[in-house]
């Protein structure tokens, strides 16, 4: 057998003819075969020569000498082809160790990359074919011979400098270098180890982006593709998609390169996605620039894969993240911003709607493109497909976006037909539906348009997160938004939430019963101890529903009992004066008190801000206690400190973004009015004092809401 890995075994085969003759023997020739063997043994002879010149001492002189140099290359080659010949089932790899310790040698004089790189060429041909292993790392040095890129694969293979004569990284050979390096890039990001993407591996990439700068618009079909794709994002929301986009498939023999096109978008945008993680938690415009690049770069893969649900997610995502960290940022760039907010909305829930819908019909739909994440976890799965899509409906329903992104002209129209074909089909009694409601007159169609968008995004919302619950049954956040999008919907309380729907208050209670044993027992966080964000969700609602009318006391104290956080008793319950008849509404608010007050003793650090607003609206509008509200909502305002901020609660790990600036308003609009009513001057103008101060935090500093201004 060849040991081609040792060379003083070569050597010994090349120097000694003999040595050949258990080769002959492998090869089924015998001493009879006079004239194969002579011809062999010739062969062999020529390779011996080439390895006495690459060897020699005094090989310098004849270093110009191209004809020697095409003697050398060449009939170390074609030893491959020999070694070829010589591989069995269990040793297959006689050729290509042949070939990596041929361009060792060669690379050691310098001349791996003469003869037109005929060597490398045949190297990197056959180490593309082996995929993985060993050929990776020789495949790697091979390209760093022949165009000069360095792509550390493998951390404990060095790539060596052979000072070859490099090439022109043209069009051809950035596809050619792409190819092998894009499937590793893929294989890791979908794994998830991203620490084996190196910087000079992203520098490669962008070498090899400055010929792919944007997908090939001149090609018909990507030309056709941008301009239905554009014209879907940019329309307004007109309700649910029924049938995919009428994009085209491209066709590989109409669209050169095709196959570097439809992945080098994506890890564009996966490589900015990981600029943007990169530098979280700090506050630079940074993070917007990675994610409007992000943007661009997964909708040049929308182009050249208009059917891949994971291209669709992945949009989706980046333009719900950005809308996101707009929102984020302050309020002043939120009110300056509502509009371009809006439209990242609006494109988000364009490309999450045309993922459902590929979804629905798979006929159009292309799976297994490995933009997917096939290492991630269940949990990680249901959040990507269905969890954020129900999170941006309920962003989009909630304050301070408020349906903002649905009041298109489209729904507005729609509801203006709606209305008419009512009227015309009604039965005498005025009509029925948005005409009925007293829609009609000044802002009439634009109202029934925001009800019928609200209550569209309610439908959806509600529908992705029953569809990530079912696939991540353990995760309580599903069942808890199940409950606000009910409550959203008017279920429960009276009506009144334009969600387009009724359905009992056990409902609403039952799925934040469910949630309830789904939370951790520890937040993750390590400044939020516990996660309370179920246990008050589920009795603000009982408050509601018990203000409302639409339950009864004795009902809410039952559903508190069974509940509590106080069920083992180590907890110091509040006391109450006892109650005149025994009000059981009465009974029931203080109930409710006394969870809010545990949820206190829990929340030591003070992010739940909500049990003292919750205990405030209660000593407020039920007891008409005016002290009591004041000092609950003055627990989460710092007016006497020296402190900048007039605040004095953080953003909860589940507040989703915005959301902080909007308590914020109602926060402060609440206790100018109590410090009035309490004749409390003095914090007052503390109050004044700090918000002036305070632009960054305030939503809106200057709506009066019927007082004088905040600011005067």
């Amino acid at each position: 057998m060849l040991a081609v890995n040792e060379p003083e075994d070569l050597f010994r085969i090349l120097k000694d003819p003999n040595a050949m003759l258990p080769i002959l023997d492998f090869m089924g020739f015998s001493s009879a075969d006079a004239a194969f063997e002579e011809c062999l043994a010739a062969f062999f002879v020529l390779v011996r020569l080439a390895w006495t010149i690459v060897k020699s001492c005094g090989y310098s002189k004849y270093r110009n000498n191209e004809l020697l140099v095409q003697f050398v290359i060449r009939s170390w080659s074609l030893m491959f082809y020999v070694c070829k010949s010589l591989e069995t089932r269990k040793d297959k790899h006689i050729a290509l160790d042949w070939i990596f310790f041929a361009h060792s040698q060669l690379g050691e004089v310098g001349i791996c990359a003469r003869d037109d790189a005929f060597l490398l060429k045949l190297l990197i041909r056959h180490c593309v074919a082996a995929k993985g292993g060993e050929s990776m790392s020789e495949l790697y040095q091979g390209f760093c011979c022949m165009y000069g890129v360095t792509n550390t694969v493998d951390p404990n293979s060095v790539l060596l400098e052979h000072n070859s004569q490099l090439r022109d990284l043209d069009l051809a050979a950035a596809a050619e270098v792409f190819a092998p390096l894009s499937a590793f890039v893929m294989d890791k990001l979908a794994t998830r180890n991203i620490k084996a993407i190196t910087n000079d591996i992203r520098d490669t990439f962008e070498s090899i982006s400055e010929h792919f700068v944007e997908p090939p618009f001149t090609n018909s079909e990507v030309a056709f593709n941008r301009k239905i794709i554009s014209q879907f994002l940019q329309s307004g929301i007109r309700g649910k998609q029924v049938r995919p986009l009428g994009t085209l498939e491209l066709v590989p023999a109409k669209t050169p390169y095709l196959g570097v096109y439809k992945s080098l978008f994506f890890i564009r945008g996966k490589f900015a996605c990981l600029q943007k993680r990169a530098i979280i938690g700090i506050k630079t415009k940074k993070s917007f620039e990675n994610l409007e690049l992000a943007v661009d770069e997964f909708l040049f893969n929308l182009y050249v894969n208009p059917f891949s649900v994971t291209a669709w997610l992945t949009a989706a995502d980046a333009f719900c993240s950005l809308s996101y960290e707009y929102l984020s940022w302050n309020a002043n760039d939120i009110i300056s911003n509502l509009e371009l907010i809006r439209n990242y909305q609006r494109q988000s829930f364009h490309c999450y709607e045309q993922a459902q819908s590929l979804l629905h019909h798979r006929e159009f739909t292309s799976f297994n493109d490995g933009q997917f994440e096939t290492d991630a976890p269940i949990s990680e799965q249901a959040m990507f497909i269905w969890g954020n899509y129900g999170f941006l409906c309920y962003s989009m329903i909630a304050a301070p976006m408020s349906c903002l992104s649905v009041k298109s002209n489209e729904l507005k129209g729609l509801g203006l037909w709606k209305s008419r074909y009512e009227d015309l089909i009604g039965d005498g009694r005025g009509g029925g539906g948005v005409a009925a409601a007293g829609v009609g007159g000044s802002g009439g169609d634009g109202f029934a348009a925001e009800v019928q968008g609200k209550a569209l995004l309610v439908s959806r919302g509600t529908a992705a997160f029953k569809r990530a619950w079912k696939k991540d049954p353990e995760d309580w956040r599903y069942p808890f938004m199940l409950a606000k999008m009910a409550i959203l919907a008017g279920n429960g309380t009276g009506g009144g939430g334009g969600g387009g729907g009724v359905s009992s208050p056990e409902l609403v209670i039952g799925y934040f019963e469910k949630a309830l044993p789904l939370v951790p027992e520890n937040s993750g966080t390590k400044e939020q101890e516990t996660i309370l964000d179920v246990q008050y969700g589920l009795v603000s609602y009982l408050c509601k529903a018990l203000s409302a009318r639409t339950l009864e006391g004795d009902y809410v104290m039952q559903v508190l009992a069974r509940n509590s956080l106080n069920k083992d008793g180590s907890l110091t319950p509040l006391e109450f004066d006892d109650v005149e008849g025994g009000d059981e509404s009465v009974l029931a608010y203080q109930a409710i008190l006394r969870e809010l007050a545990y949820m206190k003793h829990f929340d030591k650090k003070k992010w739940q801000h909500k049990p003292f607003w919750k205990s405030y609206w209660i000593y407020k509008n039920i007891f008409n206690d005016v002290e009591k509200a004041k000092s609950e909502l003055i627990n989460i305002f710092q007016l006497r400190s020296n402190a900048r901020s007039f605040i004095n609660f953080w953003k909860p790990e589940f507040e989703r973004p915005g959301r902080h600036y909007v308590y914020i308003h109602k926060y402060t609009i609440a206790l100018i009015s109590i410090l009035r009513e309490s004749k409390d001057l003095e914090s007052l103008r503390h109050l004044v004092r700090k918000s002036q101060k305070a632009f960054d935090v305030l939503l809106y500093p200057r709506c009066r809401f019927g007082k004088p201004d905040l600011m005067q």
